[in-house]
């Protein structure tokens, strides 16, 4: 029974990813860079690639549940597929629906903090679902200050060459550099500022370690490659 219900999720995240593929290549082609040599992704790129590594992962796990299927025995009290593995599952495919929605900021923190929360729970058990919890709040806020400063900063760049024609203020590698000084000095205020609210080393290091994947990734492909990732709820 406990080997049908695993066959049954398994199967079930696979179809989810064939279809999600399906959907990402249906979708209408869009540019993602304005590149007019040819070397322009298209906007398919990042949900294609979603799609594929949910497929991937959803497999793999399939062909390691066919191939311990037959040597589970009535005794054996270890499950095929650890909780671990499932939330994994479950969280990526959370991230998948609600990326375009929420946007890359608030749906890629949310995501890579809560991936770092599992499993680092898995070899710290001080960890509580109220840390984690904390941890992703702590997250969000630190997400939405830089995200906020860098608008404000090309807004202000774009802005200045406007009215004081500085046209080097409207070059995304200009705007990219102000936006990235200004943000590792907000980095290490905020780290500076999280040792004072009473929160544990490893909830510390997470929320670091989330911002920093998640706002780099930001600053290399939105300021500087000029890839159209998605808004979401950010409006600003």
């Amino acid at each position: 029974m406990r080997v049908n219900a695993e066959l049954l999720v398994t199967f079930l995240f696979v179809f989810l990813g064939i279809g999600y593929l399906v959907f990402a290549f249906s979708t209408e082609p869009t540019s993602m860079i304005g590149d007019s040599f040819g070397y322009d992704p298209g906007g398919r790129l990042f949900p294609v690639l979603a799609g594929a590594v949910m497929f991937i992962c959803s497999t793999s796990v399939l062909w390691q549940v066919l191939r311990s299927a037959p040597n589970i025995s009535k005794a054996d009290k270890q499950p095929l597929m650890s909780p671990l593995v499932v939330s994994n599952i479950v969280a990526a495919f959370i991230f998948i629906l609600s990326f375009r929605f929420l946007g890359y900021i608030i749906a890629s923190g949310l995501f890579v903090c809560t991936l770092i929360c599992l499993n680092q729970r898995q070899f710290d058990r001080t960890l509580s679902f109220w840390g984690a919890v904390r941890a992703n709040a702590t997250t969000l806020i630190g997400l939405l200050i830089l995200y906020s400063i860098g608008r404000g900063i090309v807004k202000l760049c774009f802005s200045i060459a406007r009215n004081y024609g500085q046209p080097a203020f409207r070059e995304p590698i200009y705007q990219a550099a102000l936006v990235l000084i200004m943000t590792l000095l907000a980095f290490l205020l905020f780290r500076s500022l999280t040792r004072r609210f009473n929160m544990l080393t490893d909830q510390r290091t997470t929320v670091l370690t989330s911002i920093g994947i998640v706002y780099g990734i930001y600053i290399l492909f939105r300021q500087i490659f000029l890839v159209q990732l998605p808004n979401g709820l950010l409006f600003w």
